[in-house]
């Protein structure tokens, strides 16, 4: 069985926030994700939603 200082629940920006600060400071980190890694943001939210906007201002 692994043992890790830190378990993470997502995948998210925060998340990975959070996993690379506790790395910084030597903690062994293991993060869970139930649906696509990067989070909503990354993925269906902010990212997606600032690519299409600069689209329809170039358009």
């Amino acid at each position: 069985m692994e043992k890790y200082d830190l378990i993470i629940l997502g995948s998210g920006s925060a998340a990975f926030g959070a996993a690379i600060k506790a790395v910084d400071l030597g903690a062994k980190v293991a993060m869970i994700e139930r649906g696509t890694i990067g989070g909503t943001c990354v993925n269906v939210g902010c990212v997606p939603s600032k690519h299409l906007l600069r689209v329809g201002e170039i358009n």
